[in-house]
């Protein structure tokens, strides 16, 4: 099974984290992730990698969710305590979408 030769390759990633890159790789899906460890087997098995600031963006451009919508979100991600988000650039996105 690729998944459990991929944990034995790879100790640094959970067996968890390996049965989602196989998956990933088997249909050819982008991987959602802001583990950097993650990230970085990932990509070294060819796996597309993005995180949540990535998808939000997606969302605005393309699937037409409201500026007021992805701001909402980035706030509450921004303010949780328990989700890791780089702060600086979901501030950073904010301020592109036209809030304070």
């Amino acid at each position: 099974m690729y998944a459990y030769d991929l944990h034995e390759r790879k100790k640094k990633i959970s067996v968890y984290d390996a049965i989602n890159i196989s998956l990933a790789k088997r249909n050819e899906y982008i991987l959602l992730t802001g583990d950097q460890q993650l990230i970085k087997q990932a990509t070294s098995e060819n796996v597309e990698c993005h995180g949540i600031i990535w998808l939000l963006k997606i969302l605005f451009e393309r699937y037409g969710v409201s500026k007021d919508e992805i701001i909402k979100g980035l706030e509450e991600l921004i303010s949780s305590p328990n989700r890791r988000i780089p702060k600086d650039i979901a501030l950073s996105l904010k301020k592109e979408l036209g809030s304070k």
